[in-house]
């Protein structure tokens, strides 16, 4: 998700649905480039620590936000 001038890192547990878990300046991923992977990195150590895995949905952008209309 990238709202603007900022960087939010979570999973999709469903359809239209994000959990964020914490988040990041884009002025800061920029000037360091290994932000977005640390950030990453701390998503799926809290998906491990709390036993999430199951409620990480998989797939490309348009099957986990689908166009309804």
């Amino acid at each position: 998700m990238y709202p603007p001038k900022l960087r939010l890192y979570g999973w999709c547990p469903s359809p239209h649905s994000f959990v964020a878990i914490n988040g990041a300046l884009e002025s800061d991923t920029k000037s360091d480039k290994t932000l977005n992977d640390k950030k990453r990195d701390e998503v799926l150590a809290f998906i491990k620590k709390y036993k999430l895995d199951e409620t990480v949905l998989r797939g490309e952008f348009y099957e986990v936000f689908p166009h309804e209309g």
